[in-house]
C-alpha cells in the first residue's frame, strides 16, 4: 500500500472512531439530560404558579379565564382557583359556590379573591 493510502486510511479510522466515540457520550449523557431538563421544567411550573398573595381575583376577558394581579395585570389562568370563601372558579370559568350553587362566569365578570362578584 502507498503511503498516501496508508495515510488516508488511518485517517478515515480516526474520523470514525470520533464519530463513534462522540455517539456513545450522547448516549451515555442522554439520561442525564432528560432529568435535567424535568427539574427545569418543574422549576419553571413552580415559578409560573399562581401566587395567590399577589392576585385580585380572576375575569373572563376574550372568553378565557385570566388571573387578575395587584399591579393590573393578567395572564392566563393556569390551574382552578380557590378564593378566601371557598368559592372555587375553573379554568373553564364555572364558579361553585361554598354551598355547592354554581354558574358560568360572563365576558367581563370579575370575581376577587374573597368570592365575590366585582362590580364594574
Amino acid at each position: 500500500m502507498s503511503k498516501n493510502m496508508m495515510l488516508v486510511a488511518v485517517a478515515m479510522a480516526l474520523v470514525v472512531g470520533f464519530l463513534i466515540g462522540n455517539r456513545y457520550e450522547k448516549m451515555k449523557l442522554s439520561p442525564m439530560m432528560d432529568t435535567l431538563q424535568k427539574q427545569v421544567d418543574d422549576l419553571k411550573m413552580k415559578a409560573t404558579s399562581m401566587d395567590k398573595t399577589n392576585m385580585t381575583g380572576v375575569m373572563m376577558k376574550d372568553g378565557k379565564m385570566m388571573t387578575v394581579w395587584k399591579d393590573g395585570k393578567t395572564d392566563m389562568m393556569t390551574e382552578n382557583v380557590t378564593m378566601s370563601d371557598g368559592t372555587k372558579v375553573m379554568m373553564d370559568g364555572k364558579i361553585v359556590k361554598p354551598d355547592g350553587t354554581s354558574m358560568m362566569m360572563k365576558e367581563g365578570q370579575d370575581i376577587g379573591m374573597n368570592g365575590q362578584m366585582m362590580a364594574k
